[in-house]
């Protein structure tokens, strides 16, 4: 239909549909109103947002040549069928959203905790896995059956990769957009984990190898009821921050401000010195192994 469209208005003299990314979204369809109606170029333009207004001056200079006359008639039933198609898609997503909410609300939220995952991303994974974990046993087992897990092929005793199996297209097409918004979002795991990968795989298997470890993660949180927690957000930090000017006001209001400061300087005072030592040998682990040294 996105093919009809664009065709559709530049036999009609108008090439605007290799401009704007959407050409019947928000601009768009202001555009399209506008040279319908006849109205002026340099005003109809005005109006464009987002992106868009980076685009002005190739938009006029296409808007200038016009629209043929005859394709008008086309354009104004494309225009009502596109809002009729976007209609029927919103009901739909709506009748999926109440669906979800009333029989898997807790597991569907704990879903959207994951970064790249929307809420309509969180019901496709839920209608595909469901939200009872002990059905694939292991994480290992649930990558299989779904066809996320690399190929494995032995010869003369070497290991070397092989074709995946087909698994669940569906579920594998959906991980594999997850991966994608996931590794665009800022200080998380996913990002670097799919550039590292992409520089000895490539992107298309960077892509696979991080939906792989998504839906591993997906699999732990069904699993344990618990929402997603990154290992490169400070999460306590984060709370500090949020709610520092709240706290202190709570503080002040209760006069207790001053004995909150008094009482974590004497926790500073009595806290005992760490200096480092030489000679002392290696940096000791929790586990009292030695610590690994980085250059």
């Amino acid at each position: 239909m996105i093919t009809f469209r664009r065709s559709t208005t530049d036999e009609g003299g108008l090439r605007i549909g290799g401009i704007l990314t959407d050409l019947f979204g928000l601009s768009g369809r202001h555009l399209l109103d506008g040279l319908v109606e006849g109205r002026d170029p340099e005003e109809m333009v005005q109006n464009v947002k987002g992106n868009a207004r980076k685009k002005i001056p190739a938009l006029l200079d296409a808007l200038g040549r016009g629209m043929d006359d005859g394709v008008k008639p086309l354009v104004v039933l494309l225009r009502n069928m596109s809002g009729t198609v976007e209609r029927s898609l919103e009901d739909m997503e709506r009748r999926i959203f109440d669906a979800v909410r009333r029989d898997y609300e807790l597991p569907w939220t704990l879903l959207q905790t994951l970064p790249g995952t929307g809420p309509l991303a969180a019901a496709a994974l839920l209608a595909e896995v469901g939200d009872d974990m002990d059905a694939f046993g292991t994480a290992r087992r649930l990558a299989s059956w779904a066809g996320m897990c690399p190929g494995n092929h032995e010869s003369a005793g070497k290991s070397k990769g092989g074709r995946r199996r087909k698994g669940n297209v569906y579920l594998r097409r959906i991980l594999c957009e997850i991966a994608h918004a996931a590794a665009r979002t800022r200080n998380t795991q996913f990002g670097p984990y799919k550039q590292r990968l992409a520089k000895g795989r490539g992107s298309g298997r960077a892509v696979v190898a991080t939906g792989h470890k998504i839906l591993r993660i997906v699999f732990a949180m069904l699993r344990d009821g618990k929402p997603y927690r990154d290992p490169q957000i400070d999460y306590e930090a984060q709370t500090a921050n949020k709610n520092k000017a709240r706290w202190l006001r709570m503080l002040r209001k209760a006069n207790l401000l001053q004995e909150v400061a008094k009482a974590a300087a004497e926790q500073l005072r009595r806290a005992p010195a760490v200096t480092g030592v030489t000679g002392a040998g290696p940096p000791a682990t929790l586990g009292g192994a030695p610590a690994p040294v980085t250059a």
